[in-house]
């Protein structure tokens, strides 16, 4: 449904995200306004942002954390499926399969999150702040600034089926 820089989004991965934030939010006890799956796509968009630029900066993760979480989240996989065969059956994936993915989710969203306390230890002004000096100043005034980041969106409609049978 999206790429960001050399990351793809899929959309079982929305809907996956999707699910695990109205879980959260249940096991919370509210629920959101928005919905669900634009909600899920917004995070992982800047999940993929943070850590495509995480890449450029060279930014650094320890990688023993990673493979520690990792071994923890396969292990209560397991515990929960009854046993790596059955965990395999279920998912439909061998083990090792399941061990790269979860490292390569893992490693990305720490990449994110290192990236995104980087730019928050730099950050001495609040957003209102940033708001009222814009504000303040001509439309005309401003620089232009060079496109970082370009959105686009490929829509496809399905051929109406009594169309496609009068043909």
């Amino acid at each position: 449904v999206a790429v960001v820089g050399g990351s793809s989004i899929l959309h079982s991965e929305v809907a996956e995200y999707a699910e695990m934030l109205v879980a959260e939010q249940r096991q919370m006890g509210y629920t959101s306004e928005r919905e669900p799956m634009v909600e899920a796509l917004e995070n992982l968009l800047e999940q993929k942002l943070l850590f495509n630029q995480a890449l450029l900066d060279s930014v650094e993760i320890s990688k023993g954390d990673v493979a520690q979480r990792v071994e923890q989240q396969v292990q209560s996989m397991v515990d929960n499926a009854g046993s790596i065969a059955a965990l395999e059956k279920k998912s439909h994936m061998a083990i090792y399969h399941i061990r790269d993915l979860l490292r390569r989710q893992l490693e990305e969203q720490s990449y994110a999150q290192m990236m995104q306390q980087t730019v928050i230890e730099k950050t001495k002004i609040v957003p209102g702040e940033v708001e009222r000096f814009y504000n303040s100043k001509e439309k005309g005034s401003l620089p232009v600034i060079a496109e970082q980041y370009q959105y686009a969106q490929i829509t496809m409609f399905p051929k109406n089926l009594k169309e496609a049978k009068l043909r």
